[in-house]
Order: C-alpha cells, then sequence, then structure tokens
C-alpha cells in the first residue's frame, strides 16, 4: 500500500511540474506575440468592424496638443481621424504616427491589416492625395514652426521625401498657386485638418 501512495504521489508532482512548464510556455508565447504588435494594429482594432462599434481615441501630440476622434483609416505610418467640426473643417485629421506621443482610450486587442498593399500606403502618399486635390489645409506644427505660431493655413503643393510645401493663404480663401510658400520638414508635421 505505501508503494502505491509514492507512486502516486511522484505521479502528482510529475503531471504539477508538467503544468507548471505548459503555464510558463504560455505566458511566454503572450509576451512574445505582444512585442510584436504595433501601435497602428492597435489603431486598426479601435476602427471597429462588423458588429463592432468604433472606439474615439486621445490622440497627444505633444506641446498640450490632442486630438480626440474615431479612427476612420490607418497605415504604417499614419492615423486619420474623425474630429469635431469646430476642430477640423470636415472633421478629419492625418496624422504621422512619428508625432503621436501617447494615445488614450485604445482597445486592449489588436487587428493586423487587412492586405499588405493597404499598409503600405505611405505618409507621403497621404499628404500628395491630399496635394493633388487641392484640399485647403490647417497644418499643425509640432515644434512651433517657422515664426513660432505652430500653425498654417494654406494648401499642400509639393511632397518631397522629407519635406511638404505648405501654399499658405487664409481660412476661407480659394488655394491658389502664388503667393507665401513655406516648406516643413515632416518630422515636425504633427496633424493635417482639412478646412473644406
Amino acid at each position: 500500500m505505501r508503494w502505491e501512495q509514492l507512486f502516486d504521489d511522484l505521479t502528482g508532482e510529475l503531471v504539477a511540474e508538467e503544468r507548471r512548464e505548459l503555464e510558463a510556455e504560455v505566458a511566454d508565447r503572450a509576451r512574445r506575440e505582444l512585442a510584436a504588435v504595433a501601435l497602428v494594429d492597435r489603431l486598426r482594432a479601435a476602427q471597429g468592424g462588423p458588429g463592432e462599434p468604433a472606439v474615439d481615441v486621445e490622440l497627444h501630440l505633444g506641446r498640450e496638443r490632442v486630438l480626440r476622434g474615431g479612427v476612420v483609416d490607418c497605415a504604417a505610418q499614419w492615423v486619420l481621424l474623425s474630429v469635431p467640426r469646430e476642430v477640423g473643417g470636415s472633421g478629419r485629421a492625418l496624422v504621422p504616427l512619428g508625432a503621436v506621443i501617447g494615445v488614450r482610450g485604445l482597445p486592449r486587442r489588436s487587428r493586423p491589416a487587412r492586405s499588405p498593399v493597404a499598409d503600405r500606403r505611405s505618409l507621403g502618399s497621404a499628404l500628395r492625395a491630399l496635394a493633388v486635390a487641392r484640399c485647403p489645409v490647417q497644418v499643425l506644427l509640432r515644434r512651433g514652426g517657422v515664426e513660432g505660431a505652430g500653425l498654417l493655413h494654406g494648401t499642400l503643393e509639393r511632397i518631397g521625401a522629407d519635406h511638404v510645401d505648405v501654399g499658405e493663404h487664409p481660412v476661407g480663401e480659394l488655394p491658389a498657386r502664388a503667393g507665401r510658400v513655406t516648406t516643413v520638414v515632416l518630422e515636425d508635421l504633427a496633424a493635417v485638418l482639412d478646412r473644406s
């Protein structure tokens, strides 16, 4: 009888050890999977989807600038928010992910890109689309800009590899190709708000 008890105890110890090893492996796998999740994957989950409502988030851009709204679209380098009309003319804001210093309201889950092509849409390609459409915009700058204002009103004119030309004109005035042009380094771009 003692031997049977001894072998039962041994079996119990082995089962407990296997359980601990499995739990450690699961925890390690979860940490590795989480380490591979990018911010854009969490932002995609905020878009909602079939049967899931969109989640409003707060993007903190530094200098006490915060944009609040729903995630409409995103790619590896940018996020498009639906913001209240008093913030942007049409209620849209294009934000480079490099300008985001913090986000509030993100869901804990993540979602991969729906296709590799969708995620390859660069910040430059998004800005070029706005330039081609001649959309009047408000450009928020991260560090205050050329004259310290941190804000430009106008139209995106030319998009280079690391800069954008903003043809400045007052809000409500039709865009013209002539006039004052300010070149902004993309690294200093905090957001582009639609003013149409």
